[in-house]
């Protein structure tokens, strides 16, 4: 990481509005991660922009937890979903690319009105 020196970055993806209450239910991704780097993911999501803010950061296992390998999500709904990404990259050497994410979302059983 050439702005703090840091062997770790975090890309925060923008805020993205579903136009409905949804379950979040996957996140998948493609990303080349070369010697010993790796990318980490957490996924978040809230009821409008501003809750979103406020969400917690969410892995497999909940809060605290990260995805490290594609997978399935518990627990995150919301109109508004974010994610982040972690890339690491410890020997400074070599750089993890993120080349794209996709998460999967279906409509939640408590729509709103």
């Amino acid at each position: 990481n050439v702005r703090d020196r840091t062997d770790e970055f975090e890309y925060l993806s923008v805020p993205y509005d579903s136009g409905k209450n949804c379950d979040v239910e996957r996140i998948t991704w493609m990303a080349a991660t070369p010697g010993k780097t790796k990318i980490r993911f957490q996924v978040r999501a809230g009821s409008d922009k501003e809750s979103l803010a406020r969400s917690p950061w969410k892995g497999p296992k909940g809060e605290n937890s990260f995805f490290e390998q594609p997978g399935l999500l518990n627990s995150v709904q919301g109109n508004w979903i974010q994610y982040k990404a972690i890339l690491s990259s410890p020997n400074g050497a070599n750089s993890p690319i993120l080349n794209s994410v996709t998460l999967e979302y279906g409509s939640s059983s408590k729509e709103k009105e």
